[in-house]
């Protein structure tokens, strides 16, 4: 069973998605409980402050997150967001219990095992406190913003 404990937040973003529920958007993100935004890991916007979003998919795994969001905001909507300590997660993949894990390449904002044969450049974002299925909710330990060390490339 997924719990948080633990776990420093800023609520102080806001939300550059709709992570509001598929029953009220029609548009289905990867949580597998109501198809919305929440416990799906976010970043920093580029172009606007303190702004959250989706990590790009398309071969981008083990990017830098900012954390996990908490809550459920539509668009310009205040985003709460578990930067260090314990949150639930999703997994994009079966993830092993003690298995540190990173972003996934192909379902934005869930989490798979981490993995070095990803390329340089992939950022370790927690540790799986337990083992959970493609699209369970599953509990983290997160390592907060820009600790996760990336791999080393062989120069």
């Amino acid at each position: 069973m997924a719990v948080q404990d633990f776990l420093f937040r800023d609520s102080q973003c806001v939300a550059g998605f709709d992570g509001r529920a598929s029953t009220r958007t029609g548009t289905t993100l990867s949580n597998p409980v109501d198809g919305s935004g929440q416990f799906l890991a976010v970043v920093l916007s580029t172009s606007s402050g303190r702004t959250v979003a989706l990590p790009a998919t398309g071969g981008s795994s083990g990017v830098a997150i900012y954390g996990v969001l908490q809550n459920k905001p539509q668009i310009g909507i205040s985003a709460d967001v578990g930067v260090l300590g314990y949150s639930k997660c999703i997994a994009g993949a079966s993830i092993a219990l003690g298995a540190e894990f990173m972003t996934s390449s192909t379902a934005a904002g869930t989490m798979v095992t981490y993995s070095t044969a990803s390329g340089a450049g992939c950022v370790r974002v927690g540790l799986a406190i337990e083992a959970a299925a493609a699209g369970q909710i599953f509990t983290g330990r997160l390592y907060g913003v820009g600790v996760g060390a990336p791999t080393q490339s062989s120069a």
